[in-house]
């Protein structure tokens, strides 16, 4: 049977019977010597259709590469579920092991045995919800729709999300590897369609060792594998959007490819310094200062190299001048070029490439009005560029930033946006304040990093600035809809980090008073706090406000992050009783009172007891007894004798 091109295929697994997750691994462990794997959703657990009388099932959906044929794919996939124990049965029942394949690549393929796509994988939420983990914009062939797009058509329950399949130590560094070979190959590939063939390598090390450093949390390697183009992020849209011929969508897929990998090479306040791979790069190009009010800026070479000078005219800075404003994306872009270059002479291809992989950095500053668009577009036009390359690179720089903020505008119903959004929000926390990752920090910690966060939200994110386009692309509408949704999602986001900030202040300080020369973790003050299961309702909950409170009274632990739930019964509590009004006057408080250098906590306290005085007793009696309770349970615990 001869061999097809590589192909992206999709494959869905599920299991009800034996062990359940081991098989679902298995599927995966099998159909890796036939393809290279290259992203694995998280498992999801599902009430069965149809014949109801069987255990749930877990599901999951996982995509790669093979030049199997579908026949092929096929024979495999059925000898497979035979090996991990799958026997006949009737339909719809109880499973060992099922494998499906929902796609291969575009290809539609009708036989006796065979339906490629898969005929019911748009009414299936149970894949669409895993897939679009993964794959979200990925089109179905035949219907034209994304996965996101087809799991916003359906109206069923949501399964229950378990967390990551390869979680444990011995699968999460073969998913890893598998993402960062995808990743390595389309990076050497771009570089080798640009010119840069010899460099691509460099720039990929360059790259995961910089995303490595110790503290990335969101801005890391997972960040870096998204933002590069891989199969299931590939330019179709921008493509038909922007009207590219396949000359020109190549070259642009390529730049994207480099310009999404080595977006985020510096974050200096993140690292708090270069890494010496790109401080020698670059070294010869811009020194590095700091001031006390800026903090670290670079001064620019009176007389830069050439590829270094190509950087300074997208961003638009003059050899000598300082630049500050953009300074990560600055040196990212500059680093990039450098190592691209090695040292060497530019060649007119390789100039316009490199300009354009530049504007492709340049273009994820974010939070910037409209207009920079058309100054990048003005200085493209500066350096060499024709006009046709200019606008599509400006077209392709805006839809690329647009991918760097996405969790901005969420999707599906206002619930589910809040969630993705706040996912997405609290990877950045840690960045900022890395205390959060230390396993006992103190509720002040908390506190602060909530006041951070609606601090910037509030006072500082216009929606309008977030989401950009150029010349058509994206469209006006789907700019205004996205800019909609960002929105409704910073008001959601709003409403949630008063309530959880109101419930936090007060657990700050509560102990504070109550105990001023000890310091406790969150975590010993909220001990085991058990709140009464119903919630008061003080008052009738609009469409928002109902939302965040079901994110609040969320008893799943499963984490955002390692540092924190979603849920938090004490907020739920507080919004309960007083609504979303008294919680942001507690939010209030809690800024003028506490987000100073010597918190006055007794003024808090005494505000919560003038405003609230029932429910600052009960919710004080139910922190301090749970509280004593434990400790007293700790004390017992440490007096019992050693076990022989």
């Amino acid at each position: 049977m001869k061999d097809e091109e590589e192909t992206l295929v999709v494959l869905a697994i599920g299991s009800n019977l034996d062990d359940r997750l081991s098989n679902l691994k298995a599927a995966i462990c099998g159909m890796a010597d036939y393809m290279t794997v290259i992203d694995v959703s998280p498992v999801y657990e599902t009430a069965p259709m149809l014949v109801t009388d069987q255990p749930a099932f877990l599901n999951a959906v996982f995509c790669g590469k093979t030049k199997l044929s579908p026949e092929a794919l096929l024979s495999v996939v059925k000898r497979l579920e035979h090996d991990i124990g799958r026997r006949p049965t009737f339909r719809y029942g109880p499973r060992v092991i099922d494998i499906d394949i929902l796609f291969c690549g575009d290809q539609i393929v009708k036989t006796q045995d065979l339906d490629i796509p898969h005929i019911r994988v748009q009414e299936r939420e149970f894949v669409l919800r895993p897939l679009s983990h993964i794959l979200p914009d990925f089109k179905h062939p035949v219907l034209g729709l994304s996965v996101t797009e087809m799991l916003q058509k359906l109206e069923t329950e949501r399964p229950v999300c378990l967390g990551p399949l390869l979680a444990d130590a011995a699968d999460a560094p073969q998913a890893k590897a598998a993402q960062t070979a995808l990743v390595y190959d389309c990076v050497q590939d771009a570089c080798a369609t640009l010119g840069f063939s010899e460099n691509g390598g460099k720039v990929f090390t360059s790259g995961i060792k910089a995303y490595l450093n110790r503290n990335r949390i969101y801005h890391g390697l997972d960040h870096g594998r998204d933002m590069a183009l891989s199969p299931g992020r590939d330019i179709k849209a921008l493509s038909e959007e922007a009207q590219l011929n396949a000359s020109e969508a190549k070259w642009i897929e390529s730049v994207l490819t480099v310009a999404g990998w080595c977006h985020d090479f510096v974050y200096i306040g993140v690292d708090d310094r270069l890494l010496p791979d790109l401080a020698e790069s670059i070294k010869n190009d811009v020194t590095l200062g700091v001031d006390l009010q800026s903090g670290v800026y670079a001064n620019v070479s009176a007389e830069p190299s050439r590829a270094a000078r190509i950087v300074c005219d997208v961003f638009g800075v003059k050899p000598g001048e300082e630049v500050r404003p953009g300074l990560n994306e600055f040196l990212s872009a500059l680093s990039c070029a450098r190592l691209l270059s090695a040292g060497k002479e530019l060649s007119e291809p390789e100039a316009k490439s490199l300009a354009a992989i530049a504007a492709g950095i340049e273009a994820t500053i974010p939070f910037r009005a409209p207009q920079v668009f058309d100054a990048l577009y003005e200085r493209l036009n500066g350096v060499g560029l024709t006009v046709r390359e200019s606008q599509i690179a400006v077209q392709a720089a805006a839809w690329h930033s647009n991918r760097d903020v996405e969790a901005f505008c969420g999707v599906g119903s206002m619930e589910e946006g809040l969630r993705l959004f706040i996912s997405n929000t609290w990877q950045l926390a840690p960045e900022s304040g890395p205390l959060l990752l230390e396993p006992d920090y103190t509720p002040r910690t908390f506190r602060e990093m909530l006041q951070r966060n609606l601090d910037f939200l509030s006072s500082h994110l216009d929606p309008a600035r977030v989401f950009h386009g150029f010349k058509g692309v994206p469209s006006d509408a789907e700019l205004a809809e996205k800019a909609a949704k960002t929105r409704q999602n910073v008001d959601l986001a709003q409403k949630y980090l008063k309530a959880k900030l109101a419930s936090a202040s007060f657990v700050e300080a509560l102990f504070a008073v109550r105990d001023p020369d000890g310091e406790k973790s969150l975590r010993q003050c909220m001990s085991r706090l058990i709140l009464p299961v119903s919630i008061p309702a003080s008052e009738p909950f609009d469409e928002e406000g109902l939302a965040v409170l079901n994110v609040l009274v969320d008893r799943d632990d499963r984490p955002i992050r390692d540092w924190d739930i979603p849920g938090s019964p004490l907020a739920a509590y507080l919004v309960g009783a007083i609504g979303f009004e008294g919680a942001g006057k507690m939010a209030e408080w809690s800024q003028a009172c506490l987000n100073k250098e010597q918190p006055d906590y007794a003024a808090f306290l005494a505000r919560m007891e003038k405003a609230y005085p029932a429910q600052k007793a009960e919710l004080s009696d139910a922190l301090i007894r749970e509280n004593e309770t434990l400790l007293d349970f700790r004390a017992r615990q440490r007096c019992r004798p050693a076990p022989k």
